[in-house]
């Protein structure tokens, strides 16, 4: 059998009896040393295996988390202002007028950045940076911007950039306006965020 050489530091001043036992000691130990390193990665790799598929777990768990299913019965435009009414039922946001007894209004609680068939899952903005649906009739112009914006009580889902102010109408501030609405699309990028409370025009 022929071995391969052997590095030079371990075959100087060796007999050749010498020299083959030192070959043999030299390849035992480096085909140990490939075994081992064989062993290693393989730990590695279930161990890459083992936190990937946790990592996996917890992005599904967190998903779902954040995770709504449109339960309104019809389509839902990108950019609309939902919320849920007294009953508990997803709808659209509406600043509808109140009675003394009963509130119909439905506050803004989230928006659906993009648009979502009915019974399909989305991902809510509860806060932050997005687009939203402006009143048709109503844009935010220069002088909007900065300013805060209402929901609207005759396009339900939609802002306004005037605070309402027919008697019974409700004010509720949805955010501020960070740039002038693109007419062409009817959307205004603001600061979504809604104020926890509401009040009436009078």
């Amino acid at each position: 059998m022929r071995y391969p050489p052997l590095p030079k530091e371990l075959a100087i001043f060796q007999t050749p009896d010498e020299l083959q036992y030192t070959r043999r000691k030299f390849l035992t130990g480096q085909r140990r040393h490939n075994i081992w390193e064989l062993e290693v990665q393989d730990a590695v790799n279930d161990l890459i295996g083992v936190v990937g598929a946790v990592t996996d777990v917890i992005t599904d768990l967190t998903d779902n988390d954040r995770k709504l299913i449109n339960t309104t019965g019809v389509m839902v435009p990108g950019g609309s202002l939902l919320g849920f009414d007294k009953d508990g039922k997803m709808s659209f946001a509406n600043a509808t007028e109140q009675t003394a007894n009963v509130g119909d209004a439905i506050l803004a609680q989230f928006v659906a950045a993009q648009t979502v068939l009915p019974g399909a899952s989305f991902r809510p903005i509860t806060n932050g940076f997005t687009e939203v649906l402006t009143q048709t009739d109503d844009v935010v112009g220069s002088s909007g911007v900065g300013q805060p914006v209402y929901l609207s009580k005759t396009e339900s889902g939609r802002i306004r950039s005037t605070q309402p102010s027919t008697s019974g109408d409700v004010i509720h501030v949805v955010g501020w306006a960070s740039l002038t609405t693109q007419a062409s699309l009817g959307r205004t990028l603001i600061m979504f965020q809604p104020t926890p409370m509401s009040t009436q025009a009078f």
